[in-house]
């Protein structure tokens, strides 16, 4: 019998204030977390803890791929899938750069096997442009871009055409 690789497409890290806020930059960086850097949504996805596994850091993440014969994983943010909430698009386009750098130094940079998208800020559709070109020119490990679809960004809207073209 063959034995064919098993990816997992969409993986999820459970990343935290504490880890990002290290790679914010500019005028975000000493920004508090007292309310926390992401907005909220009300929704209990973990239902009371008895759903799947917080994962945080890449060892953790390799362990449970070594566990399950997962070959390679593609990572997205947990929290950062509020990012399309912000009223504020210069702190999303900073929060999405520092998630970015985290995720490749923490991860990707821990082992070949895990691979993550770029986040990117549907508040500006403009930097995001840039930022996916930063994040899959200059950081081993990223293999594509995320727009999150929660929030009220239309994302068939024409703004959003130079950063589809430049995904091709």
């Amino acid at each position: 019998m063959t034995r064919f690789p098993v990816f997992d497409a969409d993986g999820h890290i459970v990343e935290t204030d504490d880890q990002l806020a290290p790679y914010l930059e500019g005028p975000f960086k000493n920004r508090t977390r007292s309310l926390g850097f992401y907005p909220r949504d009300g929704w209990d996805r973990k239902l009371g803890d008895r759903l799947g596994q917080s994962v945080s850091d890449a060892w953790k993440w390799i362990e449970v791929m070594d566990q399950t014969g997962l070959e390679t994983a593609v990572l997205f943010p947990t929290n950062g899938l509020f990012i399309g909430f912000h009223r504020d698009p210069d702190f999303a386009a900073a929060l999405c750069k520092a998630y970015n750098s985290f995720v490749v130094e923490k991860f990707c940079q821990t082992s070949p096997r895990l691979k993550a998208v770029a986040m990117l800020p549907p508040q500006n559709p403009g930097f995001a442009v840039e930022e996916l070109r930063r994040a899959v020119t200059t950081h081993p490990g990223i293999v594509g871009g995320m727009l999150a679809a929660d929030g009220p960004h239309l994302l068939g809207r024409p703004e959003y055409h130079p950063l589809y073209e430049e995904t091709q």
